[in-house]
């Protein structure tokens, strides 16, 4: 038997930290809220700490990757301070504080080195999970676009494919593995995969031939040419049988998005979904074209917008569209050129 009593408290404080590790990746859509609360208890022992989580040696990347989190935070400060400290909320600087809050917890992290096994164990109940409870949902709960416990179909769709590549990657990194093991991993990335495709989120599925495309140029060495053609065609073969699995709606989007896009160039109606997208990436631009530096500050989308539409320049359907729907045009729009790259360098930098 373990004689508790023995037990390091340094040691409690790393199986406490890999708990929290665990469920932050295994129950991020399955139950609500639990991402946010794992992460606050990480921050909050990560300060207990921080000096000794500060001195340790880091790489350039790493003090670099550091610096820009920092370095947005103060540019969402300096945008707000110059075009609309009048209309400030604080809930406009939630996003810049979450970047901030990500450092401390990165140097905890990065010291303790947390359990491998831990975190794969808590990727594959993640993913497994989120297609247990998309499928739940869709197929008991007749919920066309399934949303998890994110409330949010889009959240849902995009945390759960984030998942199913990581278990990807876990799959091909144990290539001397048991087939009991690599068939777990197989089941997470399907699992995570089938949650992204019973939530509707077009943007993710997007990003699948991108992620595949770049996986296999960097992978071009040590795959032969025979190997690669066969991954292609199985890539290929499972997105045309998707695609016709009605059930599963992915014909139903496409065919949507298809005729959104008639619609538009033949009828010009901007009254869809495609349409409005259109609308908000023109709106977007123009408001960019007057603040081209700082921007016009964080949640000024449907202020600039509702001015717009005054003046005859966009058409929106309501004015309910907080955001451009895209990451980086809404850097470009509320902090400028300056928020824009810098958010391009703290996405890029870890390539």
């Amino acid at each position: 038997m373990i004689d508790f009593k023995q037990v390091k408290t340094a040691n409690w404080s790393y199986l406490f930290l890999n708990i929290l590790m665990m469920i932050m990746l295994a129950f991020s859509v399955s139950i609500h809220r639990a991402m946010g609360a794992t992460f606050l208890l990480m921050f909050i022992i990560s300060l207990f700490s921080f000096r000794k989580n500060i001195n340790q040696k880091l790489h350039a990347f790493e003090k670099t990757w550091l610096i820009l989190l920092l370095c947005f935070f103060i540019s969402t400060i300096v945008s707000l301070y110059f075009s609309r400290l009048d209309t400030f909320r604080w809930n406009s600087l939630d996003v810049p504080f979450r970047f901030i809050l990500v450092i401390p917890v990165y140097l905890l992290l990065k010291r303790v080195m947390l359990s491998e096994k831990m975190f794969w164990v808590g990727v594959l109940i993640g993913s497994i999970s989120a297609g247990a409870i998309g499928i739940y949902q869709h197929s008991i709960l007749n919920i066309y676009r399934t949303f998890g416990e994110t409330n949010n179909p889009i959240v849902y769709g995009n945390v759960s494919i984030c998942l199913a590549m990581i278990s990807l990657v876990g799959f091909l990194s144990f290539n001397k593995g048991s087939i009991l093991r690599k068939s777990i991993f197989m089941i997470g990335v399907i699992s995570g995969l089938v949650a992204s495709l019973l939530s509707g989120a077009r943007g993710g599925w997007i990003a699948l031939p991108i992620v595949f495309t770049y996986w296999l140029w960097v992978n071009r060495g040590t795959l032969g040419k025979y190997k690669q053609i066969s991954i292609i065609l199985v890539f290929t073969l499972a997105t045309v049988f998707l695609f016709q699995f009605e059930k599963i709606g992915i014909s139903d989007r496409f065919n949507q998005a298809v005729n959104d896009v008639k619609e538009l160039v033949f009828e010009n109606n901007k009254q869809t979904s495609i349409g409005v997208r259109i609308e908000m990436i023109r709106a977007t631009w123009l408001i960019f074209k007057e603040n081209p530096w700082l921007g016009s500050g964080p949640d000024t989308f449907i202020q600039q917008t509702n001015k717009l539409e005054l003046e005859k320049k966009v058409v929106f359907l309501n004015d309910q569209l907080a955001h451009p729907h895209n990451e980086f045009l809404n850097m470009m729009y509320s902090r400028g050129i300056v928020g824009l790259v810098i958010v391009l360098l703290i996405f890029g930098s870890p390539l």
